[in-house]
């Protein structure tokens, strides 16, 4: 604040007990979030709502939430479907994921790269859904309606709604492509040039200490 003499002990003392009040009040908080928040693991909560939705609650003891009207809007097939698609999202804790996709979106410029991610999770628990359905159009199928039925996703949950859903419905509706060889090559040579780099990491530091004596 443009302050260079010390504050006065008063002062001090009054800042040092609002930061001490301030950090019972967090951890007494997050002990409280920690032990209410969070379902059986993989247990499945049904709500009476007139709003459609369901979501992975994120978490190791992480289950899903889905609304009476959401279960109303699907066939029975399509919500084992919908119901696989966020059990993907557990299994594979995209919630991991999805915490840098949120922090992605507080810089500008990277913005764009959030959304790709969210798009890439949601794809990710489309095609594992599909593989335990066996049925991809049936994904599809389950992802258009209840896309359609439901009220827009909140951000910070994972859901089957969320994401570019056209996009994920016209993937799921095409026959299952594998990478191109040329992708996985580049793969290969990426990782490659990392561990390269890596390994080699002890030459650029003696190059730097010996243009730093200099």
């Amino acid at each position: 604040m443009g302050v260079h003499s010390p504050p006065s002990a008063g002062l001090g003392l009054a800042g040092l007990a609002v930061a001490v009040w301030l950090s019972v009040r967090c951890v007494i908080v997050t002990r409280r979030w920690c032990a209410e928040r969070g379902l059986e693991a993989g247990r499945v909560l049904i709500l009476d709502s007139d709003r459609a939705f369901a979501f992975a609650e994120p978490g190791a003891r992480g289950g899903i939430v889905v609304s009476s009207s959401m279960i109303a809007a699907l066939q029975p097939d399509e919500r084992r479907a919908l119901l696989a698609h966020e059990q993907a999202h557990l299994r594979s804790r995209h919630d991991l994921f999805l915490v840098l996709a949120v922090l992605v979106d507080r810089v500008p410029l990277l913005s764009h790269l959030g959304q790709q991610l969210r798009l890439a999770l949601e794809r990710w628990a489309d095609e594992d859904a599909a593989r335990c359905v066996g049925d991809r159009r049936l994904v599809a199928r389950a992802v258009a309606r209840a896309a359609l039925a439901a009220a827009p996703p909140r951000v910070g949950f994972l859901s089957a709604t969320g994401g570019n859903v056209p996009a994920r419905v016209l993937a799921l509706s095409a026959p299952k492509s594998f990478p191109p060889l040329w992708s996985a090559a580049a793969a290969v040579l990426g990782g490659a040039s990392l561990v390269g780099a890596a390994v080699q990491l002890h030459h650029l530091l003696a190059t730097l200490e010996i243009v730093g004596r200099h």
